[in-house]
């Protein structure tokens, strides 16, 4: 198992609750989370943290509110 697979890929489930959260809707919060662990993936040689989860977090939140942005709505739907 790779570093990137044990520190990101496990919080995956988590990611996606996060996405379906501020997106409310399956279709993008799966794409949102795509390419946040894509974003991760090709910057993970440069993380230096020691939470994983956390930054993989912060990428899909900021993400989905680019998202939403392009949208026209920057409140997440409940």
């Amino acid at each position: 198992m790779s570093a990137f697979d044990y520190q990101v890929m496990r919080h995956l489930d988590g990611a996606y609750n996060v996405a379906q959260w501020y997106l409310g809707n399956r279709a993008d919060a799966e794409d949102a989370v795509q390419d946040a662990v894509l974003s991760a993936y090709n910057s993970f040689p440069q993380f230096k943290g020691e939470n994983a989860r956390a930054w993989l977090f912060q990428i899909v939140r900021n993400r989905c509110l680019r998202m939403l942005e392009s949208r026209g709505r920057t409140q997440p739907v409940s």
